[in-house]
């Protein structure tokens, strides 16, 4: 077959890993996590590790001290003190883990508050896997001991299929079971998914109490959880795997924009020469009705759209005056060179698009303008998108957006995430046929202060690419910014745009013109395909010591 092969290099150093063994548990140990934890070769917990957070659910980074690690053949006994900071948090954990010969490992937690500060979190959480463990039947265990049975959810699941949880159990293979035992806190679950990670999580302190909470500096925690495998005495014979369908599917390649941030200064000429080098189907332009400039921002981004030969996608947030406000849009939407071809109407003070705000909205700009999509959607999460979905409303599409790093920001994890956007996709396919726009797709939260420098790396492009395949069923993806450190271009005087292999990779699909996405195809590679027939092939180099999912 004609194909072009490349390889990227994984150009990220990984934390390390030390291997470890309980009985015939197997598991990684890295900096403070218990990772991959499997037994019988298949992996029945990600991840369990604690957790401090802050009042907006930042994540409080910690350093570790006093580490020790004894391990043997069948067990091991890891000690370290943790110390979390963020803004007027300080926070010290002494945490022991022990994994015994009998199958089974405690996760110990006792802190201590160093300040007095406002908290949303500080505990252990558990990371189950969605692969082994969708669908599967869980006993859960109250507080009182009273027991009810759930199950771990197929479809993304809006709010908390689990809650009120000492103790859960669940059938991993005929032959033995899989117990987690929760002490010092009532402990919930949620579905990970709604943020775009691959997992569900366990944790404690249950969301419906009020929160943030008071922690007085010498106010003391303890925490523990303990995992254990139940043999049954007659082994069965192990459930076998779904036969993977590995006939091809050629699925349309989505539209590909990029995002113009608010009060971000003109494209330079150079830049716009470059960009015309990438696919830029549409141009993502923001517009706050209440701000004094936003004609402004809108004629600078009709510029730009001009010389870039592509279309504007506004997402529009209004105010309580929006009767008045959408006037006034459409009196500047009748420039006969705005290329605005669709629109994401949203109100400053709500998660999603109101009901009751989309309505006359959808009415009066379809009356002027009917070759513009309006849609439904949200700026968030598609957890916002889940809880409120469309319902006897008239819209063209539905938008969320999505980043990997939402809950954790270390490399395995992110590599990890990526098995969620597909599912993400398919979800949204279940209560909409409309098209589904992912705008934007970024490497980060968008609020975050610091750019990830990851992004400007072949780690960077083979994330990009992978995004591209997992999303396809999308009809948009709006990837990054233009220009910055969050953006395709990373150099302001923008010489040599070749050296961000981000968009080196864009450049090449340009060039290239795909039509298609092959799917399914090996977890690590992305293949495009043109009208010729010809593939292009990306792929990454991965070390085999890695670990990565």
């Amino acid at each position: 077959m004609n194909e072009e092969n490349i390889k990227l290099p994984f150009d990220i150093a990984l934390l390390p890993l030390r291997s470890l063994q309980a009985g015939e548990i197997s598991c990684v140990y890295e900096k403070g996590n218990l990772r991959q934890i499997r037994f019988d070769k298949e992996e029945i917990v990600r991840m369990i590790y604690p957790a401090v957070r802050g009042t907006n659910w930042e994540t409080a980074l910690s350093e570790i001290e006093d580490e020790k690690i004894d391990s043997h053949e069948k067990s091991f006994k890891i000690s370290y003190l943790a110390k979390f900071q963020l803004d007027k948090i300080k926070y010290q954990t002494k945490i022991t883990i022990t994994g015994k010969e009998d199958n089974s490992i405690s996760f110990i937690m006792r802190g201590e508050a160093l300040s007095k500060f406002e908290t949303r979190r500080i505990g252990l959480c558990v990371h189950h896997p969605v692969k082994e463990c969708k669908g599967k039947e869980v006993i859960i265990t109250r507080p009182d001991h009273t027991v009810y049975s759930a199950q771990f959810p197929n479809e993304i699941s809006a709010h908390q299929p689990f809650t009120d949880i000492r103790e859960m159990q669940w059938t991993n293979n005929p032959d033995h079971q899989v117990r987690l035992i929760f002490k010092g806190e009532v402990f919930e679950t949620e579905d990970q998914r709604n943020w775009g990670d691959n997992s569900y999580k366990t944790y404690g302190t249950p969301l419906g109490r009020p929160a943030p909470v008071t922690i007085n500096k010498g106010e003391t925690l303890e925490q523990q959880i303990k995992l254990s495998i139940i043999k049954k005495s007659i082994a069965g014979t192990k459930e076998a795997g779904l036969a993977a369908d590995w006939k091809e599917e050629k699925i349309p390649l989505p539209k590909i924009g990029y995002c113009r941030l608010p009060g971000s200064r003109p494209l330079t000429a150079h830049e716009i020469v470059a960009l015309n080098n990438v696919p830029f189907d549409h141009y993502r332009v923001e517009i706050f009705m209440t701000s004094v400039n936003w004609r402004h921002e809108l004629n600078l981004a009709i510029s730009e759209a001009k010389k870039l030969g592509t279309s504007l996608e506004l997402v529009v947030f209004f105010s309580d005056s929006i009767q008045a406000e959408t006037l006034q849009l459409i009196d500047e939407l009748r420039n006969p060179e705005s290329r605005v071809v669709s629109i994401l109407p949203l109100h400053a003070d709500s998660d999603v698009t109101p009901v009751n705000m989309i309505r006359p909205f959808y009415a009066k700009i379809k009356k002027h303008f009917p070759h513009i999509s309006i849609g439904y959607g949200t700026n968030a999460f598609f957890a916002e998108l889940n809880r409120n979905r469309p319902v006897n409303v008239d819209y063209d599409f539905v938008s969320i957006s999505l980043n990997p790093q939402v809950h954790a920001r270390d490399t395995r994890t992110i590599v990890e995430n990526l098995e969620s956007q597909r599912q993400i996709v398919e979800a949204i396919r279940q209560f909409t046929t409309k098209p589904v726009h992912i705008s934007p797709l970024t490497f980060q939260q968008r609020t975050d202060g610091i750019a990830d420098q990851r992004l400007q790396t072949y780690f960077g492009a083979w994330w990009t690419a992978m995004s591209i395949k997992n999303l396809c069923q999308a009809a948009s993806i709006t990837l990054f910014e233009t220009t910055g450190e969050r953006g395709i271009i990373n150099n302001s005087d923008f010489a040599y745009p070749e050296r961000s292999p981000v968009f080196d990779m864009l450049a090449k699909l340009k060039s290239f013109q795909p039509l298609f996405v092959i799917r399914p195809n090996n977890e690590h590679v992305v293949i495009f395909e043109n009208e010729t027939g010809k593939r292009l092939i990306y792929s990454v180099i991965i070390n085999h010591t890695s670990n990565l999912k």
